[in-house]
């Protein structure tokens, strides 16, 4: 029996992604496990391996390499040797009677869920009849809502459904790449869309009266998806103090005159001593699923570090943190940095972090309201170390090198006071860094 080719779904948010190409030519045979096809992502590029072997035979309609295409989209069959595809009979929407061949479309059922929970998923753009209610008698409840198993039914934010004014050939022009023109700037009479908008649109550009509209990335909408849902499924509240770091800045700068030796960056150091500290306190570490919450196991502390690209915000993960040498965790950010800033990052590389930290020292910045990289509970922002005047025992002035760091968690899981006492155990390990 043939096998369907399908777009999958690389991460929870994901509705669209990036044909990077074909492994395999039309009329090869393809076993099992073989990767197929490439796929680029929200934020990672991945080798999509077959689930089933056989013969592929491409659809007539398939993406060309580079083009956007939608989850769940069919673009090949695995058929049989002397078997041939029936593109005709496919349809996606509906199941399909195997005896009679004959399309049984789903009804919606009604549901049952609490007002604060259909508002939510109609800003979401949910449907509350494709998710798999976990309350007692069938109720849905707001940590339903994060599941995995609802983001077929999310739609982008804002889409827009009404028909747009387009010319025959701009509209030609729009299906030959993939374009929605409900997405275009229209600058004929009355707001049509002309081929050429079309043309720059595709280019990355489009030029209207009014202004300059830039197409989004991918990887753009999902950071602009991601903070929305954090903004509406979080209490964020942030705290901010400051960490001597001369004894950090030492230990430093000891490395550093060591040959061989690869000297860790202030974001290793310094998620090292995060990790170490969360370990001691796990529910800055900890999710939100209403009824209850669920805490990282001992081997399950996976930090992660915001990097920004040429493409956007990327935030790589690093396994188990606090049982790694500092050597060795340093290794692994530049590794996963370079693959960041290069795209090529893979989807295991991009998930399952707990905890996340941001720095924009880089730029400047002392405080900041880092925000939630949702569904994590907390991240943790630094800033720029500046020398800062202190009184000695002597009455004398002294500069100390101060490190800003800035604690945003959600309110739903942790109190002000136990957040406090973490942010106070990063503290006294960076200034007690390197001293025994």
């Amino acid at each position: 029996m043939a096998a369907e080719v399908i777009i999958p779904r690389l991460g929870w948010s994901m509705e669209e992604g990036i044909f990077t190409g074909w492994l395999f030519a039309p009329g090869d045979l393809v076993r099992r496990g073989q990767a197929l096809f490439t796929l680029e992502g929200e934020k990672a590029t991945q080798d999509i391996e077959a689930i089933d072997g056989g013969v592929l035979h491409i659809a007539p309609d398939a993406p060309r390499t580079g083009q956007v295409v939608a989850v769940g989209k069919l673009i090949g069959m695995l058929c049989g040797p002397n078997e041939l595809p029936v593109w005709n009979n496919l349809a996606p929407t509906s199941q399909h009677d195997q005896s009679s061949n004959k399309s049984i479309l789903t009804k919606p059922v009604a549901v049952a869920a609490p007002p604060s929970v259909r508002r939510l998923a109609r800003k979401m753009g949910i449907d509350l009849n494709a998710i798999q209610p976990s309350w007692p008698g069938g109720r849905i409840g707001l940590h339903d809502l994060e599941s995995d198993s609802i983001t077929k039914s999310i739609k982008p934010p804002f889409a827009k459904t009404e028909s747009a004014l387009i010319t025959p050939r701009a509209r030609r022009y729009a299906s030959q790449n993939n374009v929605d023109c409900n997405d275009l700037i229209g600058t004929g009479r009355n707001g049509r869309i002309r081929e050429k908008d079309v043309i720059n649109h595709v280019g990355g550009v489009n030029v209207s009266s009014s202004g300059v509209k830039v197409a989004t990335s991918g990887l753009r909408r999902a950071i602009a998806r991601n903070m929305v849902i954090s903004r509406m499924q979080t209490v964020p509240v942030t705290l901010t103090t400051k960490a001597d770091a001369t004894s950090l800045l030492a230990f430093r700068a000891s490395l550093k005159q060591q040959n061989g030796i690869l000297t860790p960056t202030i974001n290793d150091i310094v998620l090292l001593l995060m990790a170490k500290a969360l370990v001691l306190h796990p529910n800055l570490a900890a999710q939100w699923h209403e009824s209850h919450i669920i805490l990282p196991h001992q081997d399950g502390f996976h930090l992660g570090l915001a990097v920004d690209s040429a493409l956007g915000l990327v935030v790589p993960v690093i396994r188990n943190v606090p049982q790694l040498p500092l050597e060795v965790l340093a290794e692994q950010t530049r590794m996963l940095i370079k693959k960041a800033r290069e795209n090529n990052l893979q989807q295991s590389e991009i998930s399952g972090g707990v905890f996340t930290l941001s720095n924009l020292g880089n730029f400047g910045i002392d405080h900041f309201n880092p925000v939630i990289n949702y569904p994590e509970c907390s991240i943790m922002g630094i800033g720029l170390i500046r020398q800062e005047a202190f009184p000695d025992t002597n009455g004398n002035v002294v500069f100390r090198p101060m490190l800003p760091l800035s604690l945003t968690f959600d309110h739903r899981i942790v109190d002000g006071a136990p957040a406090a006492r973490f942010l106070q155990s990063v503290v006294t390990s960076i200034e007690e860094f390197g001293k025994s």
